[in-house]
């Protein structure tokens, strides 16, 4: 009785969690929205989104080691002055470098970019706001690693969308005349975050103070497990940072548009391909334990390859009108959208092949194999930082999307091959490729039907063409699996 209780309750949790989570990306997009409309893809704007994505590089590396390290020594009750010294030790290390980076702030901008003054002037002036709103950040992951240890995960993400709501409302109460004030607004909602985090994780018994024993073994032991995530977690972060530094470089508002880009392709992630293949895992290391892992990943990949390709050929169809819709105002031009419509379609289409290549890395995961999929994402982002720069000389921006897509590609290719070489898959890969290429060739036969069809049944009101197209595209995408007996249509979650 008590137990089911507790199922009811942990399963009730989760159900709030997807939907505060839901809703607080949803205000997210549209406090987006309402800073693309008023201040377009501006130089302040690059320079903001710049100085955000060099701060997010080297605090990624703390928030790492805090949910990797901190959160289960919570759990497994270690010495609080082990765990304390192991966070001041880590939080000390990214103050430095931070505080490094503040008073180089001015040769940081001028020998890494090449961009106008407003651009360097801003990103001067912005850095120490963008800094301090990151290192809110961080102290949050622990807070949120504290919350989980006593099975409150709804309350982070309440605190998180309160914040987020009182944001976007003094936005459009007082909207900001200038990005400076814009920060300021940005500074408060996370100071407020962060306030009620604490005093809500005090309630439950948090406690932390600084603590330099560092020598001690339990504390050399959580670092013994820290460095090892370093590398993993840094591996991509430098690809994305090389990324942001080439996209900045290309044109005034570029790395802005690829900024809007991204988020729309998180949303997505978060929801749709994080969900499912967060549900496929158990199931997966369940079955290899009893000899039918190969059954079960041969499954999970055809049939969320098959899911994705909903929303790859969806936002082909729709997507412009959805992102114009949402995006197109005041200074976020028509030829922005377009660019953050080609850029995101890109990006989604590449989630094809990411959803195949994560499931993979899971069921090397499930074999206890982490080297391999540390040697796959090594030379994925080695392959993305060569593409990128290769291609951004010769498409600009779109040559940064498509290196990034290829670079997964050649993950998953790559990981292919891992798995037959490892576990002597060879009819299972066949499989798989097999139902890709149908799901690929639904997907281009119902993105050429939809285009015939808007050119001689136009819909001029965009809610209704996006409504109207997105059912056709769906029931077509449906009929093409259908017709090419995509075995997706047989399988179940």
């Amino acid at each position: 009785m008590i137990k089911g209780l507790s199922s009811r309750k942990n399963e009730l949790q989760l159900v709030i969690m997807i939907v505060i989570s839901l809703l607080g990306q949803i205000v997210s997009l549209y406090k987006s929205v309402y800073t693309a409309g008023q201040f377009g893809a501006s130089s302040e704007m690059d320079a903001y989104n710049y100085g955000l994505n060099i701060v997010s590089f080297f605090v990624a590396f703390a928030t790492t080691g805090i949910t990797t390290v901190a959160l289960p020594a919570y759990i497994k009750n270690r010495d609080r002055k082990s765990i304390d010294a192991f966070l001041t030790m880590v939080l000390g290390i990214l103050t430095a470098i931070l505080a490094a980076m503040y008073l180089l702030r001015k040769p940081i901008v001028e020998i890494f970019t090449e961009r106008e003054a407003i651009f360097n002037d801003f990103f001067v002036s912005s850095l120490f706001k963008v800094i301090l709103m990151q290192g809110i950040t961080t102290f949050l992951g622990i807070t949120t690693a504290f919350f989980q240890t006593r099975n409150k995960f709804v309350a982070p993400k309440v605190i998180v969308f309160a914040s987020n709501l009182l944001v976007l409302i003094l936005l459009i109460i007082l909207p900001p005349q200038s990005m400076d004030k814009y920060l300021n607004i940005l500074l408060m909602g996370n100071v407020v975050n962060i306030i009620a985090d604490i005093i809500v994780a005090i309630k439950l018994g948090f406690r932390f103070k600084p603590n330099f024993d560092v020598r001690n073994a339990e504390v050399m032991e959580l670092f013994s497990i820290f460095i090892p995530t370093l590398f993993s977690c840094g591996v991509y972060k430098i690809q994305n940072f090389i990324d942001s530094l080439i996209t900045t470089n290309l044109s005034i508002g570029y790395i802005t548009i690829l900024t809007y880009s991204l988020q729309i392709v998180n949303m997505i992630n978060s929801f749709i391909l994080g969900n499912l293949t967060t549900y496929a895992y158990p199931h997966i290391v369940k079955d290899y334990e009893f000899g039918k892992g190969q059954k079960t990943l041969v499954k999970y990949t055809i049939l969320l390859q098959a899911i994705i390709g909903v929303f790859v050929v969806g936002f082909i169809a729709v997507g412009k009108n959805s992102v114009s819709l949402l995006f197109e105002r005041k200074n976020f031009t028509s030829e922005d959208v377009y660019i953050v419509y080609i850029c995101t379609a890109i990006f989604i289409t590449g989630q094809l092949v990411i959803v195949g290549r994560d499931l993979i890395f899971r069921f090397f995961y499930a074999a206890e194999d982490i080297v391999s999929t540390v040697k796959n994402s090594v030379i994925a982002s080695v392959s993305n930082i060569l593409l990128s720069i290769t291609l951004s000389q010769i498409l600009g921006l779109y040559g940064i999307v498509i290196g990034t897509v290829c670079s997964g590609f050649i993950s998953y290719v790559l990981s292919m091959v891992m798995l037959k070489k490892k576990f002597g898959f060879k009819n299972e890969i066949v499989q798989i490729i097999i139902e890709l290429i149908k799901i690929l060739i639904s997907i281009g036969i119902t993105a050429i039907v939809v285009q015939f069809t808007k050119y001689y049944f136009i819909i001029e009101n965009r809610v209704l063409s996006i409504g109207g197209y997105g059912i056709l595209t769906v029931v077509a995408y449906i009929s093409m699996l259908y017709c090419f007996k995509s075995k997706a249509l047989k399988m179940k979650l």
